[in-house]
């Protein structure tokens, strides 16, 4: 890799803001911007990049293409490769399908995504907190251009959102499945499903500025802004799929049970009220928490894995939801790829059993999911790994541009209800879609 230079500079007062600046500013062709705690990264300009299709890995770098198979494995093969790519300082971000669920559960007759997973190896690393911003890149005019970005004015973005309707595309077909679904699950080939509708936009949207307006009505796990490989993406995560530490501890955070938020405090109140009594709901979030449980034992020490803060609602933009915390420490061998291929796809946006709710998936929503329902992923040289589960986001693809959102089905499931939850949902991005500048 070529010499880095770096600077630290003073904190900035509105992080997101400034990320999705830099973002915009046309000095970088691809980039991932993912926000984690207090800290937002700026990722951009690869030196290497590590892309898993249905068949193998392909690794793109200074000396190259090549190229490793997998069989029965691909996340254990992906992470082989990043961990030989990265180095102090140098973190992997990237993204993975929900096609991905179908290579780790061999099914991979159901593959049509022709890319599961995109990783890039950054030669340009942002680092923003409240305190300081610490930016590393190849070059000493590279270096001052982002500098200046970094110090200069971030004007006020004032133009008008899109108009968008969470009620376009097919509403009636989408009642219409979920009484199909539930048809299945009364007849014991399912116990839930989450089932997705996709709402396409009539325009393109200017994705870092409606990142920028989006994060700014959305209280998320995580946030991201992207562009990489065939795919531009904003989204704003209510549960991430898992979190791995250095240490090799994991922790992943099924959200499932769902009321609107944001409609003023009474009534908040009383949908935080009916969400912590309805017992479809409840029945929804603990069978959940059952899979995310027994998805951690055979890969855990025996006995370290163990539920938490059983059920407890939290706000998420427009949507309210039960959350629980299911930790456990990754036995000897076990690595965070191990970990992440345990539990993807999550079971919020997959179904009971897994396997059998993708194969339900892929003949009831009759296209690719593509990112939605996957995860934006943050690998670091300890080991540690962050996966965000790609919910509440745009999506633009091959001169597309769409949202897409979903509900659990069980057998208590109203139509009508679990297409307002679509609703409800869609609300946390449709409102801040900001339409690209003609």
């Amino acid at each position: 890799m070529a010499t880095s230079h770096e600077v630290t500079l003073d904190g900035h007062d509105d992080p997101v803001g400034l990320a999705a600046h830099l973002a915009a500013s046309g000095e970088f062709g691809q980039y991932v911007v993912y926000e984690r705690d207090s800290e937002i990264i700026l990722a951009a300009d690869p030196s290497a990049e590590v892309v898993l299709d249905r068949d193998g890995v392909r690794v793109h770098g200074s000396a190259g293409t090549r190229r490793v198979t997998w069989t029965d494995d691909p996340l254990g093969v992906l992470g082989g490769v990043v961990g030989e790519l990265m180095s102090p300082g140098r973190p992997m971000l990237g993204w993975a399908t929900f096609e991905l669920g179908y290579a780790l559960a061999g099914q991979r007759h159901l593959l049509d995504e022709a890319t599961l997973a995109h990783l890039m190896l950054p030669a340009t690393v942002v680092r923003i907190t409240g305190s300081t911003v610490w930016i590393s890149t190849t070059g000493r005019d590279r270096l001052e251009r982002l500098r200046e970005l970094a110090r200069g004015p971030i004007m006020a973005d004032d133009r008008p959102g899109m108009a968008v309707s969470t009620d376009a595309g097919d509403p009636g077909g989408y009642r219409t499945d979920v009484r199909r679904v539930v048809e299945s699950i009364n007849e014991g080939a399912l116990a839930k499903l989450i089932l997705s509708r996709a709402v396409p936009l009539p325009l393109r949207a200017d994705l870092p500025a409606t990142y920028r307006r989006g994060r700014a009505g959305n209280t998320p796990a995580r946030s991201y802004l992207l562009r990489l490989g065939d795919w531009h993406s904003a989204g704003f995560s209510p549960e991430t799929v898992a979190e791995i530490d250095g240490d090799g501890w994991i922790v992943t955070h099924p959200l499932a049970g769902t009321r609107a938020n944001g409609q003023g405090t009474e009534r908040d109140s009383r949908h935080r009220d009916e969400l912590r009594n309805d017992p479809k709901e409840i029945y929804e979030h603990a069978v959940s928490v059952k899979l995310a449980h027994d998805d951690l034992v055979p890969i855990c020490e025996p006995g370290s894995v163990s539920v938490s803060d059983f059920m407890v609602p939290i706000e998420r933009g427009s949507a309210q939801h039960l959350s629980s915390t299911v930790r456990g420490r990754l036995a000897s061998g076990r690595s965070g790829w191990d970990g992440l291929a345990a539990v993807f796809p999550a079971v919020t946006c997959c179904g009971i059993p897994r396997a059998s709710a993708m194969r339900h998936l892929r003949e009831l929503e009759r296209q690719p999911r593509g990112l939605y329902g996957g995860a934006v992923l943050l690998a670091e040289p300890d080991g540690a790994l962050d996966a965000a589960l790609v919910l509440r986001a745009i999506y633009d693809k091959d001169e597309r541009t769409w949202l897409r959102a979903g509900a659990g089905i069980v057998a208590g499931s109203d139509p009508f209800r679990e297409y307002e939850e679509s609703c409800e949902k869609l609300r946390s991005v449709a409102p801040y879609v900001v339409p690209e500048a003609v």
